[in-house]
């Protein structure tokens, strides 16, 4: 066991090739040596809390998504001069901000594809795909729901997210088709991995879950 030094309330991590990074509240984002658990460097401080991690797929850029409690569904008046929320890339080796983009409503998880070429992440309505090399933003078929957690099967060809609902969704990425949902599966699920199997879905919530994904989602987990 190793306390990381310096700060409280990390919220999110990731580990890179250099080191582990971590994500706080405060809008801070450190990087850590494992060996010693003390703070390498940190990029610049945000003005809202970082709660969403992602690495891309050589370890060398950060995306980082912001959060406000107070803008969660993109639909609230934002008072004049409020920083608007964002998903930040940086590369860690020059420590340099690489693009910004923005988005309506504050993110609870980010999640990389395994080629990562995407970084996915829940909307009010849905999931959205932001595509690494050039920064557009494509979303997935709407549904009724906030979604919080995300997660990519380990194929890549699918997605899938937790709600703020208790709800469970998957997407075919390629044509953005909603393939499965799942109704009362828990109160709240704020960020989801899948097994390397690509069969279990795991939900960090109320209460915390695992579910077994449907055969619609399973075969292109690479069986």
């Amino acid at each position: 066991h190793t306390r990381l030094r310096t700060v409280t309330g990390v919220q999110t991590c990731a580990l890179p090739i250099c080191g582990f990074l971590g994500g706080i509240g405060d809008g801070n984002v450190f990087q850590w040596q494992l060996n010693t658990a003390q703070p390498v460097f940190k990029l610049p401080r945000e003005a809202a809390s970082v709660y969403g991690l992602a690495l891309s797929a050589d370890g060398k850029r950060v995306f980082i998504g912001l959060h406000d409690y107070k803008r969660s569904t993109g639909k609230e008046v934002v008072e004049p001069g409020t920083a608007p929320l964002a998903i930040v890339e940086y590369h860690l080796a020059e420590q340099r901000e690489v693009r910004r983009t923005t988005v309506d409503a504050s993110v609870y998880q980010l999640a990389s594809s395994p080629s990562g070429e995407t970084i996915a992440f829940g909307i009010r309505g849905g999931v959205s795909l932001l595509n690494t090399l050039n920064g557009e933003i494509r979303i997935l078929n709407p549904v009724e729901s906030r979604l919080l957690g995300v997660a990519f099967a380990p194929d890549g060809k699918s997605v899938v997210a937790s709600s703020a609902d208790g709800r469970l969704f998957a997407w075919d990425v390629e044509s953005g088709s909603l393939l499965t949902e799942k109704k009362g599966a828990f109160h709240w699920g704020s960020y989801s991995t899948v097994s390397g199997d690509g069969r279990l879905m795991i939900v960090s919530g109320r209460p915390g879950s695992v579910w077994k994904l449907p055969e619609c989602v399973v075969p292109r987990a690479g069986k």
